[in-house]
């Protein structure tokens, strides 16, 4: 169960001084907006305790290794944006490309918004941060860190685009818990301008047509409940919605203890010892350098010439969420 009220184990409440470095070899990309959302924090036992609205979302970041940060990106930027939540920090670049927070403790999500500079179109990807930014070769916490974020350049569209939308299932063995139908909405620029079903007669699928080019165009689906999970992908103008069953835990009997319990492990301070290896190796996740520099690999804007394998799983995905009952 996610408690918004723990903590991470840093006892100092000193701000972290956190830049975003925006720039493309010796281009200096002004006038980008960037927003942060503290998304959460780390407990004692090193396991992602998320803030509210973000424990309510059907995701499960909890218990997430490294690729499944980067694939839920996507679908958390979807469910922030069709929120209208109010980012803890907000800013755009300046004339040097840079832009600087002063911010407490904590793992944020960034999300930034495109920028057309001399013709040529950026879409940032969003991005993870846990901040200070921990190094592991010197057991110290780093309070000042700088980040980079990845982007993809294309020539600003034209035109009308088509924008296709696939539902997919994973729950084999409990298809008679799905919904009859789900509802799925089309964001432009934030603002939902089209819902449609998904069901059975339609095969789980639906295109949206006639879209003015130019725009930025995300999908969200209502919350599906407590029984299943939602993942969002996206390959270009085409979007793939998982729905996974969330397992039902076994019901354990309650059986007092023979002898009473051990004294619990007294985790050490940082600065004097290792953190305790129980869940998350967070230096991991979030890519950190340990030099006070984060080059964000997150994200979900990949250049369609590095996506070849990508692009086969997606088309798999097509696949099987057209056979209407697979299994994923």
């Amino acid at each position: 169960m996610i408690e918004a009220s723990a903590t991470w184990l840093i006892p100092s409440t000193t701000p972290v001084q956190f830049t975003i470095v925006y720039e493309d070899g010796a281009t200096k990309l002004s006038g980008a907006k960037f927003s942060l959302y503290h998304i959460g924090d780390v407990n004692s036992s090193r396991q992602m305790v998320l803030d509210s609205p973000f424990s309510a979302y059907p995701i499960d970041l909890t218990g997430a290794g490294r690729e499944e940060w980067n694939t839920y990106a996507l679908t958390l930027q979807s469910y922030i944006t069709g929120s209208h939540l109010t980012p803890t920090h907000e800013g755009v670049t300046g004339a040097d490309g840079r832009l600087s927070f002063t911010v407490a403790k904590g793992v944020y999500f960034i999300i930034g918004e495109d920028v057309e500079i001399s013709g040529v179109k950026y879409k940032t990807s969003p991005f993870f941060v846990f901040l200070p930014e921990y190094n592991a070769a010197t057991n110290q916490y780093l309070y000042q860190v700088f980040a980079y974020p990845k982007y993809t350049k294309e020539k600003p569209p034209e035109g009308e685009i088509e924008i296709k939308v696939f539902k997919k299932w994973k729950d084999a063995g409990h298809e008679e818990e799905r919904p009859d139908r789900v509802e799925v909405s089309l964001l432009k620029d934030g603002t939902v301008i089209e819902t449609a079903a998904l069901q059975e007669d339609n095969n789980w699928r639906h295109s949206f047509t006639g879209l003015e080019a130019g725009h930025n165009y995300l999908v969200m689906e209502k919350q599906p409940g407590r029984k299943y999970r939602v993942l969002i992908e996206a390959d270009g103008n085409d979007f793939i919605l998982t729905n996974s069953r969330v397992p039902r835990k076994p019901r354990v009997p309650k059986v007092p203890p023979e002898a009473p319990p051990e004294e619990p492990k007294k985790w050490e301070i940082p600065g004097k010892g290792k953190l305790p290896q129980t869940g998350q190796d967070w230096g991991i996740v979030f890519f950190l350098t340990g030099t006070g520099m984060l080059f964000i690999l997150l994200g979900f804007g990949i250049d369609r010439k590095q996506r070849g394998m990508a692009r086969g799983e997606m088309e798999q995905g097509k696949k099987e969420a057209g056979e209407g009952d697979g299994d994923g």
